[in-house]
Order: structure tokens, then sequence, then C-alpha cells
């Protein structure tokens, strides 16, 4: 695990400067505080820089590697699971490692089978290799997108980083991408391939850029060479019985767990009151060799507390135990987003996420969470939303017909909104339905809340709806919104999430739920499998049955939540107020209408809404666009 970033000459006449590259990587050195290192070629057209966070081989486990020759270099930020038995293979067909760890068989792999090369990776990773007797320059990211590239293209260079800070040095201005902020307020994060600054791209889950310093290039990202696991077949065989599937899963997941309790650190487990958690967190009782140590955090709201039912896992199977409560406190919380993630990012769960990866990393390097449980095997409660709605269709049922014309009330997670949320959706298309479910702002909202600088963006495409209607081999609309959450909400959301708050802490974090193995196996399960009408994660929950409590089982999908609107109504309202002021920079920008945005601040105080969420992200916003200025 690490810090990777470089910079690559465009023209042949221009030199790049390593101390420039290194003092980007500096910048990572949160994501890699054990070591540093760097290459650039004899003709100063490349350097390479790394930090390093030793996890696996710590004695010469050192980046940038190389082949037997020196002339293929590569940084790697991530994990690749069988590096054994890639060791093994290459060994036997005349490849030497002058190290032990997971990365050096990367380099060799690409001597034996080019760009397919990244088809033979079983792990995470964000990757640059440079091929100095070819000039080329490849990045990647992996399929799931894990881990993030940033890059910027100039006159003269390319730059890429880790994390957008470590551009900085580099970029040439902060001018703000409009549709980028239209993607933030429609879904409460920025997807790839855009960022908040619209000279620079990240590069999409499974995709490589690749670049040939002989010849003008267009710079284009393109899609990886799928590993059959990532691909989805149409043609599904025909289904096993259940139980013989449970037995697959179990033996899946099992398996996951353990290749990711191989390290040279202590490894724990990041353990919430949900399932995916706590199946990860008994199987790592099971299969580890030592005594796990597990991290829980919770808040005084009983309604957004799961301390209580990760307490029950922890007691049952023993572990070293450390829970936290949460406080509010606006103004360092506000702060610990902005630096953290370097764009406006408003999944207000960053914050316990931030928190019990700053304690999980005063006692461990690594740690296993159940992230990819809910994607992999249904779990959320908007994909049995999608159901029912499509039931409702199929029967001529409208919201216009339906008692959804109530407010949704004060509280977000409460029945009341879920049902109000739904029935705005109702009428919906397919598509947009799903868009509709996900969103931060609804689009009749944004188009009272945007000012006149940002109202022109609304023709900016909904990346949701597109997403979802690409997947037309998909027969149910519920698998559709599934392959749609791999391609956006995951990579864009979740794992973004967790990369910057672990690696902020210097902390692995590795997820058994995003195993290709496993991923595979669960889209091959038809849905009914997966999703009962009453709860999802079916066959998760029947498999794992007897190795949780039984309070775990019954506890309804809640999600790793804040209680925000409540902090926004009572201890942290003054604060908000003082963000959101009629002279905050979102209004003198004209990115936002004042009269709305005090509008939604009056209905949430009186308790009509809880615009919680949608407030938390301008405050973000603010806050971001006042740190640039």
């Amino acid at each position: 695990m690490c810090g990777i970033a470089g910079l690559v000459s465009l023209d042949a006449r221009t030199a790049v400067d390593p101390q420039i590259a290194s003092g980007m990587a500096d910048r990572l050195t949160h994501r890699g505080p054990d070591a540093a290192g760097a290459y650039t070629d004899e003709h100063r057209r490349v350097a390479l820089a790394f930090r390093r966070l030793a996890i696996i081989d710590l004695a010469t486990g050192m980046q940038p590697i190389a082949n037997e020759d020196a002339t293929i270099h590569a940084v790697v930020n991530g994990e690749i699971y069988n590096f054994q038995a890639l060791r093994e293979n290459l060994a036997r067909q005349g490849h030497r490692f002058t190290t032990a760890g997971d990365i050096e068989p990367v380099v060799h792999l690409y001597e034996e089978y080019g760009t397919e090369f990244l088809n033979h990776l079983d792990g995470f990773f964000a990757l640059a290799l440079y091929d100095a007797r070819n000039h080329r320059l490849i990045l990647a990211v992996d399929p799931a997108g894990k881990k993030p590239i940033y890059y910027t293209a100039g006159e003269t260079a390319l730059a890429f980083a880790s994390e957008l800070k470590a551009l900085q040095p580099v970029r040439t201005n902060t001018v703000v991408s409009k549709p980028a902020l239209i993607d933030y307020l429609r879904y409460g994060y920025i997807p790839a391939p855009e960022t908040i600054y619209s000279q620079v791209r990240k590069l999409p889950p499974g995709h490589r850029l690749e670049l040939h310093l002989d010849y003008q290039t267009h710079l284009a990202a393109r899609s990886l060479p799928p590993p059959v696991s990532y691909v989805h077949s149409t043609r599904r065989t025909r289904c096993k019985p259940y139980p013989v599937v449970q037995g697959k899963l179990s033996d899946l997941l099992t398996r996951a767990v353990a290749k990711r309790l191989v390290a040279d650190v202590p490894v724990g487990v990041l353990l919430s009151g949900g399932i995916d958690s706590a199946v990860v967190t008994a199987l790592a009782c099971q299969v580890g060799t030592r005594p796990v140590k597990t991290f829980s955090v919770g808040f005084a709201s009983e309604l957004y507390n799961e301390l209580p039912l990760a307490n029950l896992v922890a007691e049952r199977y023993r572990t070293d135990h450390t829970p936290i409560t949460i406080e509010p406190d606006l103004e360092s919380m506000l702060d610990q987003v902005i630096a953290t993630y370097d764009e406006p990012f408003a999944d207000s769960s960053a914050i316990p996420t931030a928190l019990v990866c700053r304690e999980a990393a005063r006692h461990v390097r690594v740690v296993l969470t159940g992230d990819g449980g809910d994607e992999a095997f249904l779990g959320y409660d908007r994909y049995r939303a999608m159901a029912m709605t499509t039931c409702l269709h199929r029967l001529q049922f409208t919201g216009k017909l339906l008692p959804f014309q109530f407010s949704p009330g004060p509280e977000l997670r409460s029945l009341r909104t879920r049902l109000w949320r739904m029935g705005q959706a109702l009428n919906l298309p397919p598509a947009n339905r799903y868009s509709q479910m996900m969103r931060l702002f609804f689009e009749p909202q944004l188009e009272n809340l945007l000012g006149s600088e940002l109202a022109p963006g609304l023709r900016h495409p909904d990346l949701v709806a597109w997403s979802f209607d690409r997947f037309t081999d998909e027969f149910s609309f519920v698998a559709r919104a599934n392959r749609c959450d791999y391609a956006t909400y995951l990579p864009g959301d979740l794992l973004v999430k967790i990369d910057r708050a672990s690696m902020a802490n210097s902390l692995e974090v590795r997820s058994p739920f995003l195993d290709r193995a496993v991923i595979d196996f669960a889209r091959s399960l038809p849905v009914r499998y997966k999703m009962a009408w009453a709860h999802g994660k079916r066959i998760v929950r029947d498999t794992f049955r007897h190795l949780l409590p039984e309070p775990i089982l019954r506890q309804p999908k809640r999600g790793f939540g804040v209680p925000m609107g409540q902090w926004l109504r009572g201890p942290l309202r003054e604060q908000m107020e003082k963000v959101l002021s009629p002279t905050a920079e979102i209004v003198r920008r004209e990115f936002i209408r004042r009269a709305v945005m005090d509008d939604l601040i009056a209905q949430h105080r009186t308790g009509k809404f809880d615009h919680g969420p949608r407030l938390w992200a301008l405050m973000v916003l603010e806050r971001f666009l006042a740190s640039i200025r």
C-alpha cells in the first residue's frame, strides 16, 4: 500500500524535473510513511515517485520495482493476492526475482503478456508502468476501482498521482468544473472521469491510459481487457440447488477472508452492526492464527447507533474490541473532509469512517471490512423499492393513486420518508426512477436551487440513468440497478470514502466481498437467491446464520450513516447558519440561489423535511470553495 506520483514529458525537447515528482509524492506521505523511492529514465522524459506503507516483505519490498535488465519500471498502489502463484509460474518461465513481495510479478507479467498482464492480477491496484525499450507509459486502475489515479496533461507534460493534493505543484489553475458541480449536487460525489477541476481527470474503474512518447498520442482512457470474473454473461447456466450454492458461497468467502489476512503486520476488522462486517469478523476469527482486533463507531442517537450490535459479535468471538462514540464538532468535521478528499464529497459517513480508521491505525496496519456486500448480494433497500415500483407499474398503479402527497417528515430513516421518496420516483421511466432513488437533490429541486452560473449545466447527462440504460443485456431492472451501482456509486462514493479515510491514517483496507471470485459468483446467481421481499442478502443471511447473533439477523438494513439532520437542528445549527450565510461563496458566485437555500434551512429547522444530507453537501461545497479562493 502506498502513494504514487509521476511526470512524463510530452515533448522530446523538454525534460522533467525528478525533484518535482518526488515533491509530489511527499505530499502523499500519509499514504506511505515508511519509505520513499524514485526512478528517472536516462533521457529524463519520465520520473516515477513512490511513498511506501510496508505491509508485505518489509525488508525488500521497495518501489519503483524493475525487471532483470531494468528496462521496465513500475510503481503500484495496492495488493496482489495471487502473487505467490504468479511468482512460481514466472520463475518457471525463467524470470528472476530480487524481492519476496507481491508487486515484483507486475513487471515480469508485462514482459510476458504486454498490456494483457493486467488480466492476470487478482487484487486491487492503481499502477504506473514505464517500458523504456518501447517508450510506453501505462496507467491502470483495477476493475472495482478501489485505488485512485488522478492525471492532468499540459502542452509539455503529463502528471499523475494517487490524490489531487499531490498535483498541486504542477496544476496551472484551479478552474472549477461546472459539470462536476452538477454531478456533485445530484449524487453527493463526483464520478470519474470528472474531478472538481476542469483540467484534471481521474481514471475510471477498470481502465488504463496508455501513452507512447515517440509520437503524438491522444490521451484517452480505455477499458482494461476484463478478467473473466468481471465479465457478465447473459447466458447463465441452470441455477444449482440453493443448499449447493450456499456451500459455494461459504467456501469462496472463507477463502477471500483468509488471503486478506496475509500480512507481515497486525490485521484487524472494522466491525459495524451490519451482517457483512459481522460475517467477515466471524470468518477471520475462524481462519486466523492470532486474536482478531475489532473497531466500531457509534452515536448517542439510538436510530444510528450500531455499537450494541457490534458488541454482540465482539463478545461472541472474544475479539480485542475498541468502540468509539462520536460527538458532533462541525468545524473540525468540515476541515477534515476538505483536507482528506481534496474535492467536494458529501457522504457524511466519511466522518465516522475517518474516526474509526484513526483509532484502528493506533493498533494495526491492515483492516478488513464488509464493503461490497450490499452490491454483491442486493442488500440495499432501493433494490426492493425498484422491484416494488416495477410491480406497481405492471399493475398500472401510479403515484396519483397512492397516498404519497404528504411531506417526508423530520427523520430521514423513517418509513414515512422512505415511502415518500419511493412515491416521488414511481411515475418515472426505470432509469430515471433508479437515479431518483440515488439522488441527493432531485432534478426539480436542482432547477429551483441552481443560480445563473450553474443552471445551464442541467443539460449535463444524468450519469446514473445513462449507466442504468447501458445494461440492456439484463432482463431484470433490479439487476440493472445493481450493475449501475458497480459502475457509479461503489467506485465513486463508497470506495473513495474508505480509501481516503484509511490512507489519511496510513491504514490499509481489504474487502473480502470485493474478491474477484466472490463478485463473479454473486453475479451468476438469480435475484431470488439474493433478495427477498422482506430484506436483501438472503443467501448471506441463510449461509452464515449459525455464525451470527440473532439480533444481527433481525436488524433491518440501516447503512453506515450519521444523525446529521438531528445535529443540524441541535448542537450544530448555529455553525450551519454561519457557514451557509447570505455572504457565502456559493451565493456570491451565483452557484446557488440564496432564497432557495434559506428555504431549505427553514424547512429543516421546523421539521417539515429532513434536509440534513443536502445542507451538509452545501456546507462542504461552501467550505471547499472558500479554501481555494
